[in-house]
C-alpha cells in the first residue's frame, strides 16, 4: 500500500507518489515499446509508432494538476482515462504500437503496411475521442444535481441477500432443465448461437442468472465491513458460479470482484494495491483457465468427456493472450476502420437504434429487435453472424456517421461524466449512489454494447437497494417501526 497523508476528497485525491508511479508507468510503456519498434527487425511502422505516442500523450493529460484542478483516483475524468487507457495499454494497444501487424482475422490479402496506417488511424480516433471527450467534461461544467436523504442503516443485509439469490438460482434451474443437466448447461458455449437454449426460450433467464453478482457491490455501499461477513464471500463466490454457469462469460465472472476491491477503497478511502495486484493476476489466470474450458466444450457431449489442464502458468499465458489478440489480430476496431465506407455502408444511427430495447427481452417484441454494434461488426465485416465482436465505442461512433460521430459522442458523453461525478460528490456516502457511480466510470462508455452492459447493471442494483429497504422494514407481514439514520448494524 502507498503511504502517505491522503487530502480530503471524495474522489480519493491522488497522492504525488501515486502520480509519479502512473507517469512512470507510461514513459516505460512508451520507452519499452520504442525499443521494440525501432531496435528490432518486427517493429512497427514509424507512422504507426508515432500514432501510439500521440495517444499516450492525450491519454497522460488528466495526470496533471494544470489541467485537471482537483485529480483523483476515483475522479471521473481521470478514472476513464487511466482505466480504460491503462487497460488497453497493458491488454495489447503497448504490444500493437510496438510490433505492428501482421494479419487481421477480418481483412485478410491487406499487406502489413496497409494494416499498420490503418492501426495507426486507430489509434488517432482513440485520441480525438479522449479530447473531444475532455473539452465535453468542461463544457456542461453548470450542473446542479440533488443531495439525497441518508437511509437507515439496514440490519439484515444479510438475509435480504440470500433471499435475493433465489432469482439467479431458479433462473439457473430453469436453464439447466431445459438442457437436461446443469453440466450440459455449462456446455452451451461450444455449440453454435443459433441452436443454445437462450435461442428457444429467451435471453431473459441469461440475464436474470446474473443478477446475483451485483449483490457484494450493494452490499458493500451499504456496510463499508462487509468483507468481514462470511456470508458475503459465500453470496459474492455463488453469484460468480452461476453466471458463469449460465453464460460462460469470463467477464462476468471477474467484474464483481474488481468492483469490490474498488468499492472498498471508495469506502475506506484508501488503495489496497496489494489486492488489487493479485486480483489482476487471479483475472488473467481466471480468463485463461475459462477459455481452456470453454475451448474444451466444443464436441464433447457431457461434463465428463471435458478434458483440460488447468495449470497456472499455462492459464495465464492463455489469458494475456487472448486479450492481445483482441487488441491486435481480433481488433473488432480496425476491421470497422478498414472496412467503412469501402466495403460497408454507414450505419447512420442504426446500431444505437438497438439501445432502447435494452431492458425489453427479446421473446416480448414482434419481430426482430435491431442489433447492437458487435453484433452487426460479426455479421457485416466477419461474416460470422452467430457471435459478436466488439467494434469499441470509437469504432462505433466512426461507422455510424464518420469523424463527427467520434467527436459527438464524446462530446456528449464528457456532459454525462461530469453529471455523474457530480452527483457522487454531492452524495458520496449515499448506498446507492455509490455502486451506481462504480458501474458508471467502470462499465459505461459511448457504445451500444457498453450502455446495454451499464444498464443490465443499472436495474438490478436499484432492484436489491429497494429490496434491502423492503426487508428490512418488513417482519412476519407486518411494517416494523422506522429506525433512525444512527443505527449501527448490518445483518
Amino acid at each position: 500500500m502507498i503511504r502517505g497523508t491522503r487530502p480530503d476528497s471524495p474522489y480519493l485525491a491522488l497522492l504525488p507518489l501515486e502520480r509519479g508511479a502512473f507517469i512512470g508507468g507510461l514513459l516505460l510503456i512508451v520507452v519499452l515499446s520504442g525499443i521494440v519498434s525501432f531496435g528490432t527487425e518486427s517493429g512497427s511502422h514509424p507512422l504507426l509508432y508515432g500514432a501510439f505516442l500521440v495517444y499516450v500523450g492525450v491519454l497522460a493529460l488528466p495526470l496533471f494538476g494544470a489541467f485537471l484542478r482537483t485529480p483523483g483516483l476515483f475522479h471521473p475524468l481521470f478514472f476513464y482515462a487511466t482505466w480504460t487507457g491503462l487497460r488497453s495499454l497493458l491488454t495489447g494497444d503497448a504490444v500493437l504500437g510496438a510490433t505492428g501487424l501482421e494479419f487481421h482475422r477480418a481483412l485478410a490479402g491487406m499487406s502489413r503496411t496497409e494494416l499498420e496506417l490503418v492501426a495507426a488511424q486507430s489509434f488517432l480516433l482513440e485520441a480525438l475521442a479522449l479530447a473531444a471527450l475532455y473539452v465535453g467534461y468542461g463544457v456542461f461544467r453548470n450542473i446542479r444535481v440533488p443531495r439525497l436523504r441518508q437511509p437507515a442503516q439496514p440490519r439484515r443485509l444479510a438475509k435480504a441477500a440470500v433471499l435475493w439469490m433465489a432469482l439467479p438460482t431458479v433462473a439457473v434451474a430453469i436453464l439447466s432443465m431445459e438442457a437436461g443437466s446443469l453440466g450440459n448447461l455449462m456446455l452451451q458455449r461450444g455449440i453454435a448461437s443459433d441452436q443454445r437454449i437462450a435461442a428457444e426460450i429467451g435471453g431473459q433467464w441469461h440475464y436474470l442468472a446474473g443478477v446475483g453478482t451485483i449483490v457484494p457491490v450493494v452490499w458493500l455501499a451499504f456496510d463499508r465491513n462487509a468483507v468481514k461477513h462470511p456470508v458475503f464471500w459465500m453470496v459474492a463466490l455463488f453469484g460468480a458460479f452461476l453466471v458463469f454457469a449460465a453464460t460462460g462469460s469470463r467477464s462476468d465472472v471477474i467484474w464483481p470482484f474488481i468492483l469490490i476491491a474498488l468499492g472498498w477503497a471508495l469506502r475506506h478511502r484508501t488503495i489496497p494495491y496489494r489486492t488489487l495486484w493479485v486480483l489482476a493476476g487471479i483475472a488473467i489466470v481466471l480468463v485463461g483457465l475459462l477459455g481452456e474450458f470453454r475451448a474444451a466444450t466444443r464436441g464433447a457431449a457431457t461434463l465428463a468427456d471435458v478434458e483440460f489442464q488447468a495449470e497456472i502458468w499455462s492459464s495465464a499465458q492463455a489469458g494475456y493472450e487472448t486479450m492481445v489478440r483482441n487488441s491486435t489480430t481480433n481488433n473488432g476496431q480496425i476491421a470497422v476502420l478498414r472496412s467503412v465506407p469501402d466495403r460497408v455502408d454507414y450505419l447512420l444511427g442504426e446500431s444505437y437504434l438497438s439501445i432502447p430495447f435494452v431492458v425489453i427481452p427479446s421473446r416480448l417484441w414482434p419481430g426482430d429487435t435491431p442489433d447492437a454494434a458487435g453484433k452487426l461488426n460479426a455479421t457485416y465485416i466477419y461474416g460470422n453472424p452467430l457471435t459478436g465482436i466488439p467494434t469499441g465505442p470509437v469504432g462505433e461512433a466512426y461507422w455510424n456517421f464518420s469523424y463527427a460521430g467520434v467527436v459527438m459522442a464524446f462530446l456528449v458523453f464528457g456532459g454525462v461524466l461530469r453529471f455523474a461525478g457530480s452527483l457522487y460528490r454531492t452524495n458520496s456516502e449515499h448506498p446507492l449512489i455509490i455502486p451506481v457511480y462504480l458501474y458508471t466510470i467502470m462499465a459505461l462508455a459511448p457504445g451500444s454494447n457498453e450502455i446495454y452492459n451499464f444498464v443490465h447493471a443499472f436495474v438490478p442494483v436499484i432492484g436489491f437497494y429497494l429490496f434491502v429497504r423492503l426487508v428490512d422494514r418488513v417482519r412476519l407481514g407486518r411494517t416494523s417501526a422506522p429506525r433512525t439514520a444512527g443505527m449501527e448494524g448490518s445483518q
